[in-house]
């Protein structure tokens, strides 16, 4: 995996359910209701622990997420429409 600032140098793959570099944050496609979740994960309790803290409204159909290897910014493929959001 690409360090933040860094090029990958290999293929980034997405797909419903993508985590972040340091395993705090998932984004989740929710393709049936056309919206993609963002939740936080915390491992202060020895049992990880979800939380969500956004749920955004997409305008189409999520197939695929994915977030960067800084973990600042999450990509979301709209499959009807052809988009990268």
């Amino acid at each position: 995996m690409a360090l933040c600032g860094e090029t990958s140098p290999d293929e980034t793959k997405g797909g419903v359910v993508d985590l972040s570099a340091d395993d705090t944050t998932m984004l989740v496609a929710n393709r049936d209701v056309g919206s993609v979740s963002v939740m936080r994960i915390d491992y202060a309790g020895g049992t990880p622990m979800l939380s969500v803290v956004s749920e955004l409204v997409t305008g189409g159909e999520p197939w695929q997420v994915v977030i960067d290897p800084c973990g600042t910014r999450g990509y979301v493929i709209l499959r009807e429409q052809g988009k990268l959001i």
